[in-house]
């Protein structure tokens, strides 16, 4: 269950001049249109907040209703040490304080996460990413699968990019998004998601900042079991449109589905919220 909750969390926060921005004309509607993002920049510093919430509500049967709460924070300080054009291959990053709390039937439990405090330098290579310490001495297995699971997505290219460049979206309209779109702001893994609706609509376009609205519909499956759980969700999300990356996201919906633990099925319905904050230098 807990497993569920943060690979749910994982995936939805990998997301996330006037160089290629047109700007309005005026008397016309605003419109976003970048043609092209700049090159990411050698030594770019960006300092990220990620959080994440989960109520859940379990009927269990024989034994009522078990009501657990989620929560976890990866707060991180990371430097872009060397990068081709559209992605970091190579970044220091240090952690903050990572937690990871339980709470069933008023009983917390914490989970002590070895990333806490610690700084780690990942490295794109030709077969993936490796992981070291500072020292550049390979880190322990289970560690280095935690910062991978981070940096992964990244690594490959900024996710928002892939929906921005070469579109053009007005203030005010709301457009329908397909499942490859709706992975450029959320990056996950295809087989384990199915979209049913995502829209997006431009609510404003300031001078360096575009702000959008989003509604969305999707299964996601239990990596445990396979079992789909079904996610219904608004939120907002924000972007830098002179370097095109991004600056805000944040989530709110509910959760529902069954889980299956051995032989058991239960019935499971609950809320989430997520929220993850970009700070660039």
């Amino acid at each position: 269950m807990t497993r569920f909750a943060f690979a749910l969390f994982t995936l939805l926060t990998l997301v996330l001049g006037t160089s290629g921005l047109e700007p309005a004309e005026a008397g016309k509607a605003k419109v976003l249109a970048i043609k092209k993002a700049p090159k990411l920049k050698k030594g770019l510093k960006v300092t990220v907040v990620d959080e994440m919430t989960m109520d859940l509500n379990i009927d269990t049967g024989s034994t009522g209703v078990m009501k657990v709460e989620i929560a976890k924070s990866t707060p991180y300080k990371a430097k872009l040490v060397a990068v081709a054009t559209d992605h970091p291959t190579k970044v220091e990053v240090t952690y903050g304080a990572v937690t990871a709390t339980q709470t069933v039937y008023g009983k917390v439990e914490n989970q002590p996460d070895p990333r806490t405090k610690n700084t780690y330098v990942v490295t794109k290579g030709a077969t993936g990413l490796t992981v070291a310490d500072k020292a550049g001495v390979s880190v322990d297995a289970a560690v280095a699968a935690l910062v991978t699971e981070d940096w992964d997505g990244i690594m490959k290219g900024v996710p928002i990019r892939g929906f921005l460049v070469g579109r053009a979206l007005a203030v005010g309209v709301t457009v329908a998004l397909t499942e490859a779109e709706f992975d450029a702001i959320f990056p996950m893994d295809e087989a384990q998601t199915t979209v049913k609706t995502f829209e997006v609509t431009l609510d404003k376009l300031e001078k360096k900042v575009a702000r959008f609205s989003f509604k969305a519909l999707f299964d996601i499956l239990d990596p445990d079991t396979g079992v789909p759980i079904t996610i219904d969700a608004t939120g907002k999300f924000s972007v830098d449109t002179k370097r095109v990356l991004p600056l805000t996201l944040e989530l709110a919906g509910t959760v529902s589905g069954t889980m299956v633990q051995g032989k058991q099925s239960m019935k499971m319905n609950g809320t989430m919220t997520a929220r993850k904050a970009y700070k660039f230098k």
